[in-house]
């Protein structure tokens, strides 16, 4: 009996290291963040090609980036990135802020929504995501980052942003009015905001950055001070952002 019960001492401890085993083997042979610092703007840095993926026609942005105010919004937003990125304010070091460049009928969006909603959320505060919307897919495309820009103005944004890019039906006008309703948006209101100079100055100001940093498609971040163009996968995403907690804040910022 005394043999039997060490037998299964032995082996139920034999079970438990081999999963701590299992468990940190990855942690002691995960390969290191690498960083690209970028020459402009300056103090930021990116995730090398090859960690990251983008999965859409290079080409696919340009019709975005043809607005002939364009070259002026540049020129307005690099007197402030941070601030044109993240949104006004200082914000405390130890808080990671992630600005999101997205467009609500780009699959891999929907995916990367979900995860950084997912960890804004358990974060308690730690993480801020500021979302930007790169509308690259057409009218309806267009639409829906207008419609989502407008029911910011009413305090509504993030009933929106997560209806809008849960949906499998493209924005169209009855879309968007049956959304408002269901939201308690005023609509005769949004109507008027879409076509409004501050949603135009808002929508031109994400594009101007993301010529800035030379994003191709969505999704694109930049965490922190680095700058990603593409999907990555969860455990990156928290690598890059414990790094970025880690380093601290820069000076640009």
């Amino acid at each position: 009996m005394k043999a039997n019960r060490r037998l299964l001492l032995i082996g139920g401890t034999l079970a438990i290291i081999a999963v701590y085993k299992y468990q940190l083997l990855p942690i002691f042979f995960q390969k290191p963040l690498q960083f690209e610092p970028l020459e402009t703007p300056a103090g930021f840095r990116r995730v090398p090609d090859g960690q990251s993926s983008i999965g859409f026609d290079p080409f696919v942005s340009i019709n975005a980036r043809s607005d002939p105010g364009i070259e002026f919004a540049i020129s307005r937003v690099k007197e402030n990135i941070c601030g044109n990125l993240f949104g006004p304010g200082l914000v405390a070091s130890n808080i990671v802020q992630i600005a999101v460049f997205s467009d609500f009928y780009c699959p891999y969006c929907r995916v990367l929504s979900q995860k950084l909603t997912r960890l804004e959320t358990e974060s308690d505060g730690m993480i801020q995501i500021s979302w930007h919307e790169q509308p690259i897919f057409g009218e309806s495309s267009e639409l829906a980052a207008k419609a989502a820009q407008a029911a910011k103005m009413q305090g509504e944004y993030a009933q929106f942003h997560e209806r809008l890019i849960k949906t499998p039906f493209q924005a169209t006008p009855e879309y968007i009015k049956a959304l408002a309703d269901n939201v308690g948006v005023n609509y005769g209101q949004l109507l008027r905001d879409m076509s409004g100079d501050e949603v135009a100055r808002t929508l031109l100001d994400s594009a101007a950055l993301a010529e800035i940093f030379a994003f191709i498609g969505t999704p694109a971040m930049v965490i922190g001070r680095t700058v990603v163009q593409g999907e990555i996968s969860s455990e990156m995403l928290k690598n890059i952002i414990d790094q970025e907690r880690s380093d601290g804040s820069f000076i640009d910022c």
